[in-house]
């Protein structure tokens, strides 16, 4: 039981630091490697590529903001979220537009 409860509880305290896909990157190719015992060829795509399909899913599809960490920021997603988000409210008040709502990092 602890060895699926103490990595867990470590993916949820790093959801903080690292923000969600990060997170959930290491967390999948820890278990992966770890409980699954399947190889490297197989755990980095699946790390990777699980996350950004998440990322899209969430941010971009259902305009769901989920926590961000210093990747997100330092790729420019965050920051240039912000930048529209007064110039949108400007041209639809009243409105909650795509980019107030991914203007939260």
């Amino acid at each position: 039981m602890l060895q699926v409860f103490v990595p867990t509880v470590i993916y949820v305290l790093l959801i903080g630091f690292l923000g969600l896909y990060v997170s959930s990157a290491i967390f999948i190719a820890f278990f992966m490697a770890w409980l699954g015992k399947y190889p490297l060829y197989k755990i980095v795509p699946v790390a990777v590529l699980i996350p950004v399909a998440l990322f899209f899913m969430f941010e971009v599809w259902f305009l769901v903001p989920l926590p961000k960490g210093p990747l997100e920021t330092a790729l420019g997603y965050c920051l240039a979220r912000a930048r529209q988000a007064p110039a949108a409210a400007a041209a639809r008040p009243g409105r909650v537009t795509f980019t107030q709502r991914h203007a939260v990092c």
